[in-house]
């Protein structure tokens, strides 16, 4: 990359590092089995109680979403398979106008990691114990419009121990940022075109990764789980970065210094990469090869 900008630094008007995809995961400290035996002992829970337990708070956390998609006027959607769920909520966000707030709610069945109990009889009298199990539950996809972020989307698994994902775009946040300031740039879809002013870009970029995550995180965390409200109210997630993307915009002074360098590019991705990674570039699957 940088010798790709030193060879071509007259064409060029400047270059760009931004966080794009951007992934969290969010973890009760209730995990493992050891540590929902505990909880559930707390609450006075036991194997005969256990499945009940779990569908009623399957229950209540789609209630609270459909409730909150009713207070604020927003579709709740049920999937019976799966769509492109980004592109039907920034489409209902633009033709319904949401600069901020809740845009939709899609829920879906799909495969989790939830618990049993498990029985042994080595020895007398021995009580069952919590174990992990793989099962297949609701989940909830709520779609946000942030200020700082723009679209984003909080999913929830309803069954315990309730994991939490958070996607955002850091180009989306350094966009709005920009604006805030009166930065004037050019953006098309997910890539910077022109920016007046790059060393205060790049300045405002690297501030993304300290910004306070845990508080940005926790606050959505918080709204789409009620039980925090009560049982959970004295457990906090723990967040781990599951996907992290770094990328690089290089912007070109002009149209004409673009039409230049573009042979050389096609000829370079033409040799240098497969079918399948123009494909995908192209925001296509690779299964349409065949």
């Amino acid at each position: 990359m940088k010798e790709f900008i030193r060879k071509y630094e007259e064409r060029i008007h400047g270059a760009l590092s931004c966080f794009d995809r951007m992934l969290f995961r969010g973890y009760l400290p209730i995990m493992s089995g050891w540590a929902m035996a505990g909880f559930l002992d707390r609450l006075h829970q036991d194997f005969s109680s256990l499945k009940p337990f779990l569908l009623a708070n399957s229950e209540r956390v789609k209630n609270h979403a459909i409730a909150l998609a009713q207070k604020h006027g927003r579709p709740f959607r049920y999937l019976a398979s799966n769509i492109k769920k980004e592109e039907a909520a920034r489409e209902l966000a633009q033709r319904h106008g949401i600069q901020h707030g809740l845009v939709c709610i899609f829920s879906i069945l799909e495969p989790c990691r939830t618990f049993s109990f498990l029985f042994k009889k080595e020895r007398p009298n021995q009580r069952p114990f919590v174990k992990s199990a793989r099962r297949k539950c609701l989940h909830l996809y709520f779609y946000f419009m942030d200020r700082q972020f723009g679209l984003i989307h909080v999913r929830i698994q309803t069954w315990f121990p309730m994991p939490i994902q958070v996607y955002l775009n850091g180009h989306e946040w350094l966009a709005r940022k920009l604006e805030a300031n009166g930065v004037r740039f050019t953006k098309h879809d997910n890539a910077f075109l022109w920016i007046e002013d790059m060393v205060r870009a790049q300045m405002f970029s690297d501030r993304f990764a300290n910004l306070n995550w845990p508080k940005i995180l926790s606050k959505y965390a918080k709204l789409v789980t009620p039980q925090m409200q009560d049982i959970l109210q004295d457990r906090q997630h723990y967040w781990v970065t599951s996907q992290s993307e770094l990328s690089t915009d290089i912007l070109i002074k002009g149209r004409q210094h673009v039409s230049e360098l573009y042979p050389e590019l096609l000829s370079h991705f033409t040799l240098c990469f497969g079918a399948k990674e123009v494909m995908t570039f192209l925001g296509r699957h690779s299964s349409e090869l065949t």
